[in-house]
């Protein structure tokens, strides 16, 4: 069996660029991805700003204590947790979310 040449690997290349088609340029954001990010990110923070509103509700309901500032001391020590847990989630999991591409090598 013989390896393929360098011009049927650089024809290959091109094959395969031109079905993929046009490639947008690196640092351009479409609108559809940008529109996404603002969705996701609003909602989460809306997400952090009820809980942080309603922490005195929550401390009352599920942090039955004797004294009021120790249940509400509770509950912004969850809703700390929760957004300090955020970063550290998105570097254990964001390898395997999203796994870096192979290296390209050339066949001799």
């Amino acid at each position: 069996m013989t390896s393929p040449s360098l011009a049927a690997t650089a024809d290959l290349a091109s094959t395969a660029s031109a079905q993929t088609g046009p490639r947008e340029r690196p640092g351009k954001v479409s609108p559809r991805l940008l529109l996404a990010g603002v969705i996701g990110n609003t909602l989460e923070w809306y997400d952090f700003a009820a809980y942080g509103f309603l922490a005195a509700v929550f401390a009352k309901n599920f942090f039955p204590t004797s004294d009021p500032f120790v249940g509400l001391i509770s509950a912004f020590g969850v809703f700390a947790a929760s957004f300090l847990m955020r970063p550290i989630g998105g570097i254990v999991f964001g390898s395997t979310a999203s796994p870096p591409a192979p290296p390209c090598r050339s066949t001799p």
